[in-house]
């Protein structure tokens, strides 16, 4: 039972860091056109 919550809680990270890349990535690409004007 602790492995399986550990392998969960480690698959909830990953994921949320990968969100949360791209969520930045998608900001820096929509700002970039309104910071060059």
């Amino acid at each position: 039972m602790m492995a399986q919550s550990t392998q969960v809680n480690a698959t909830m990270f990953s994921a949320r860091r990968k969100r949360r890349r791209i969520l930045a990535e998608r900001k820096r690409q929509g700002y970039a056109p309104v910071t060059r004007r």
